[in-house]
This record gives C-alpha cells, structure tokens and sequence, in this order.
C-alpha cells in the first residue's frame, strides 16, 4: 500500500497530451515557430514522415531549416479538422505574410498520425493565391 501515493504522483506528473488534433497541431505549430534547427523540426513529425527524408548534409539541413522559417505562417487559424482512427486532416488558413498582397488567401491541409505519444505532423501543405475582387 505504501506504493499509491508514488503511483499518484507519477501518474499527475506526466504530461497531458494534447485531446484533439486542432489542440495538438496548435502546440505542434508553436514549437515549429519556436524551432532553432532543423532537428528541432524533426521532433514534430511521425516516423513515417521522417523515414521518408532523403539524405542531406547538415548545410543542407541548416539551408532547409532557413527556407522553412521564412515561408512557414507566423499566424495561423484552425477552421476544421476530420479524424479517421489514427489519421487526423486539420484545415487552416493564415493572413497575409509580410509584403504580401493584401487579397493573399493562405490556406492549409495538415495531416496528422497519432503516435505512442501523441499526434505528430505526417504532412503539412500551405498553398497562397492572391483573390481578385469583381
């Protein structure tokens, strides 16, 4: 008996995963902004998605992790999301980046894979075209 208040103390401490895939691909989305090396990227995706890399040096690493930071949206708001067992689609859209048109509609598809811990970024597609008015 004297073991349950150490398996309750274990039990709190761990840390809550994230319920949905919007609360998840939120926190996933912070620590991509937050990121300070490529591999700090890599933490955020399912295996699966990581398996599928091809080699690269760490230039190459370093050059990517760049471009990435520049294009990634700074903002971005959840409009949807579809669950499929362990497969999950968040859509989104985010503002206009900086000098972009005004009339810039950004709009995301992010897939995801739930892991032993927790829901991993399988693939995320960002795709801006500018909406002209009538």
């Amino acid at each position: 008996m004297k073991f349950w208040p150490l398996l309750a103390i274990l039990i709190l401490a761990q840390p809550a995963l994230a319920e949905t895939p919007t609360e998840a691909y939120k926190e996933l989305h912070k620590k991509e902004l937050s990121a300070t090396c490529y591999e700090d990227l890599v933490k955020l995706r399912s295996s699966r998605s990581v398996a599928k890399d091809p080699p690269q040096t760490p230039e190459e690493a370093k050059q990517f992790f760049t471009l990435l930071q520049f294009i990634m949206p700074k903002t971005v708001t959840v409009t949807g999301e579809e669950i499929n067992g362990d497969e999950a689609t968040v859509h989104a859209v985010a503002p206009p980046g900086l000098g972009e048109d005004p009339a810039t509609k950004t709009i995301g598809i992010i897939k995801l894979f739930k892991e032993k811990d927790g829901w991993k970024i399988d693939h995320e597609k960002w795709d801006s075209k500018v909406e002209k008015k009538d």
